[in-house]
């Protein structure tokens, strides 16, 4: 398989600096977003850091906060 042929996969979560680098928020307002409830986050088992999942971060846009 070629790099050519590998189809582009969206990522199912962000860490908060993926979400901010993909949003264009700072990491302490996507922080905030989730501390207020406005952005929801999960933790996944076995893994100690929460990620906020692509249909959250989707849906926080498009809600305009």
């Amino acid at each position: 398989m070629t790099v050519e042929s590998v189809p582009h996969v969206e990522r199912l979560a962000y860490s908060y600096q993926q979400a901010a680098d993909r949003t264009g928020y700072s990491v302490s307002h996507i922080r905030r977003m989730v501390r207020e409830g406005h952005l929801r986050s999960v933790s996944p088992a076995g893994s100690s850091k929460p990620v906020i999942t692509r249909e959250s971060l989707e849906l926080w846009i498009s809600s305009g906060r």
